[in-house]
Order: structure tokens, then sequence, then C-alpha cells
């Protein structure tokens, strides 16, 4: 599966992998583990060196030293790994690890599983030829639908009412394109009344229902 990189949080990436899909989607934050103290990432030692011990539920350094579970989030499914301040202060890997005071923490997310699965597909073949082919052809067709058939705003409220806008939109483009394959004077005529009876017909239709 495709999509924007809007999409590309864990939870989906959960969803994706319970059903053996592999998601083609670029992530929304850079990493894995992600916590830095708000300094840049680049500047400090990848968390991907950091491993997790999941018999005693602690994230070992590269400087061996152990990061014990701090805390949890149940809004973002993520738990908080952080080093005692004493000994980030006297490791020798410091300058490498972190600059904050407080020392080094690190955050495995609870479906940690699916994202190393779906961070390691995107750097596949496959995977980067499927996002470029999206860039390709399903961006034109947003385009298209927002800018020539009014897709850019619901017109009506509720789901049931955007679907349909929505299955409208969807059903003109395809049968221009149809019209286009199959073109014909009187398939181009037959376009226009097409497009005419979307605004002046279905929409008013389901504005009323």
């Amino acid at each position: 599966m495709c999509a924007d990189k809007i999409y590309g949080s864990v939870d989906i990436y959960a969803h994706l992998f319970d059903r053996e899909i592999l998601p083609s989607i670029p992530r929304r934050s850079p990493g894995g583990w992600r916590y830095t103290g708000g300094f840049p990432t680049d500047l400090l030692m990848h968390t991907h060196n950091f491993i997790y011990n999941r018999e005693h539920d602690v994230c070992i350094c590269p400087g061996n030293q152990i990061l014990k579970r701090k805390g949890h989030s149940y809004r973002w499914h993520w738990s908080v790994y952080k080093a005692e301040k004493k000994k980030c202060k006297e490791c020798k890997l410091r300058s490498q690890c972190t600059v904050g005071e407080a020392g080094r923490s690190v955050i495995r997310y609870d479906r940690q599983d699916a994202l190393d699965f779906a961070l390691a597909h995107l750097k596949t073949e496959k995977a980067k030829t499927t996002i470029k082919q999206r860039k390709i052809y399903v961006e034109t067709i947003f385009a298209e639908a927002k800018t020539s058939h009014g897709l850019r705003r619901a017109i009506c409220r509720g789901l049931d009412k955007v679907a349909i806008q929505a299955l409208l939109t969807c059903t003109v483009q395809n049968i221009k394109r149809l019209v286009k394959h199959c073109y014909t004077p009187v398939a181009n005529s037959a376009s226009f009344v097409l497009e005419q009876f979307y605004f002046r017909v279905a929409i008013p239709l389901f504005q009323v229902a």
C-alpha cells in the first residue's frame, strides 16, 4: 500500500503489518526511537544503536549502560527509557550521544516491530519505485478532482453525502477516460453532457436527500 507521508504513523504501520501488507508510506518523522531533548538528531548517536532487552524491559546503550523504563504515553503508545544521570556524565561516549544535563533518553513504541519492518521496507527498491509512481498517477488524479470537479471542499455535511460526492467525482473521471479512449466527435460532446449532468442534476439531487 502506498500513501502520503501524513499517514506514516506507527499505528498505520501496525495495522498493515498485522494484515501482511507492505507499507510503502514514508515515515512522518525520521528515525525509530525518538527523543533527543530538543537537540539536532544528526549531531547525536542514533537511537538504533541502542539494544532493547525484552526479557528485562530495558535498553542498553553503546557504552554498555542500562536505560530503565521511566514512563509510558498512552496517547502516543510509547515508553521512555532513561539512563542514570551520574553514569551518563562519566561515559566516554557522552559527547557523541547527548548534550543534555539530564542524560540520554530513548523512546520505544509499543509496536516497534511494525515500525522497524516499515523502515526496512522503505529502503528497498520496490518501495522507492511505488512511492515515485504514486506521485505520477495518484497526485494527478487528486489534482484533477479538486481543480476540475469541485472536490477541494465538501458541498454537504455528513459522511454519507461526502461519500456520494467523492463517488460521483470518481465516476465522472472514469467516464471521461473511457470517452477519451473511444474518442469520436460524438463522444467529445458526450463528455460535456456528463459534466453538466454531474453539476446540474446529480449534486442538487443528493443535496435535497
